[in-house]
């Protein structure tokens, strides 16, 4: 991972990815878990996780913030 950062450093790419998760968290507030950046052909999906060790705890439960 930490190679794969170093590469990804560069002032191109880190303005395409702050776009593109502009876009992302905008669609996932409206609901929709996928986004495409259709000049530069990349896809974002995302899905829910599943914690096999912690199965019984519903969405919400399992967050590190504090009330």
């Amino acid at each position: 991972m930490i190679e794969v950062i170093a590469m990804l450093d560069k002032w191109y790419i880190r303005r395409v990815l702050k776009s593109d998760l502009q876009h992302v968290m905008e669609n996932l507030l409206k609901g929709n878990p996928t986004y495409k950046d259709e000049k530069y052909h990349i896809s974002y999906k995302f899905s829910l996780m599943s914690n096999e060790e912690n199965s019984n705890i519903t969405e919400g439960e399992n967050d590190a913030t504090e009330e």
